[in-house]
């Protein structure tokens, strides 16, 4: 195979090296946008596949999908919450 970046001897570290950065930036951009609306957070329940096995928290998709607005308010709130404090509550 023939050395696709003519002076470097590990082609593949430099790009690596790079990732981090990238990854830091997007992420920071991310975070400057503010937590996520409440239409984000409905688009991303009604996305869930249903009829598979529940996550971690053994909650089926079909219970978020039904909770209705009450739950989506719920949601929202403590997902702000999080994004606000930059950790999870433990109550």
């Amino acid at each position: 195979m023939e050395n696709l970046f003519p002076g470097s001897a590990n082609p593949s570290a430099a790009v690596n090296q790079s990732i981090p950065y990238i990854n830091q930036a997007v992420m920071e951009e991310e975070l400057e946008e503010g937590p996520p609306s409440i239409l984000d957070i409905e688009m991303a329940i009604q996305s869930m596949n249903n009829n598979i096995s529940p996550g971690i928290d053994n909650i089926p998709a079909e219970l978020y999908k039904s909770g209705g607005g009450l739950l989506l308010n719920k949601i929202h709130s403590l997902i702000k919450r999080i994004w606000k404090e930059e950790k999870m509550p433990t109550d």
